[in-house]
This record gives structure tokens, sequence and C-alpha cells, in this order.
């Protein structure tokens, strides 16, 4: 019976443990924000540690209503793809959608999103090249009302498609298909 108890014990805590990929990707933010990242450095962000932070991040921020996270890069470029119920993330906070738009919304879908990025002199822009749900390719009205329904509540300062200040003594974001690349102002 003890030997029992001292596994469920382990098997608890190795539920509950960070995954060190993506304490790696925390460290690394810390160093940038803390701006202690020295002036003309490099920081990489390699892609494994990014989907394991991505993971981590949103199961923290929004429990309900994203699994089977997935980003994967190019030159300038992202995809991220999950599994998503767009009315729970809409509703987290209490919101109620109009009943037309929630039923419309409602249960579990397959998203893609298609970004593209470009970065130099301290700013970033990202661009939604494409944004399929179920296959179906969105845009128009039904993208505006999603990134104000869903995107914006859950992170109120996104830009889309319009530039914005890096912070943190940030000079550039690189995205390459191996991961994202921060150069630090001189």
């Amino acid at each position: 019976m003890r030997r029992l108890s001292v596994c469920f014990v382990i098997l608890a805590l190795a539920l509950h443990a960070e995954d060190p990929a993506a304490e790696r990707i925390r460290a690394k933010l810390d160093l940038i924000s803390d701006e202690v990242a020295r002036p003309g450095s490099t920081i990489a962000f390699p892609l494994g540690d990014v989907n394991a932070w991505v993971r981590e991040e949103l199961a923290e921020s929004v429990p309900m209503g994203i699994r089977e996270t997935l980003v994967t890069f190019g030159t300038d470029t992202l995809e991220l793809s999950a599994i998503i119920d767009i009315r729970k993330i809409a509703e987290k906070d209490g919101k109620q959608l109009n009943s037309m738009v929630a039923k419309l919304l409602e249960g579990e879908r397959p998203i893609k999103m298609s970004l593209r990025t470009e970065s130099a002199g301290g700013r970033l822009t990202v661009f939604v090249n494409a944004v399929e749900i179920s296959g179906l390719p969105v845009s128009g009205i039904v993208l505006d009302l999603l990134i104000r329904t869903v995107l914006h509540p859950l992170y109120p300062k996104a830009k889309v498609n319009e530039p914005f200040d890096l912070e943190y003594r940030m000079e550039r974001v690189s995205v390459l298909p191996s991961g994202i690349q921060v150069l630090i102002k001189q």
C-alpha cells in the first residue's frame, strides 16, 4: 500500500512538472524583459521549445477551449494550428455572444492561421495571410469578428496588420524555419 502511495505522489509531481523546453523559453524571455541581454546579442528560440512554451502558456491562460496546438515556421512566416472551441474562449470572461454568432461558433474546430512578419528598426508587423476553420477559408467581416471576440479579449494589446514598437531594447525579431531569433540593440 505504501508503495502505491509513493507511486501516486511521484506521478502527481511528474504531471505538474513544467516542460524544460518551456522553462528555457521563459528564462530567455526574462533575459530580454529584464534587459540583461548583452547589446548586439541574438537570442534564439528553437521551434521545439516554442511549441512547448505555447502549449503551457495557453493551458495556463486559456485552460479550456484550445488543445493540440502546433506552431511551424518558415522564413518570416508562421503557421499556427489547433483544435479550438471559439465560443468557450470568446465567453471565458462571462461575456455573452450574440445567439446567432454563438451557434455558429459552437463546438471544437480545427483552426489554421498563416501569418507573415516584418521586423526592423525596433518594430514588428504581423500580417494575417490566411485563416481556416474546419478547412474553410475565413476572411472579411467574419475574420474581423473573430479578432474582436477571440484575440482581443485574450490579448488586448495585440496588433494585427499594423506595426508596433518592440520593447526591451529589441531591434528585430526574425522568424526562420528553425525558430525565432531576437536581435538586441547595440
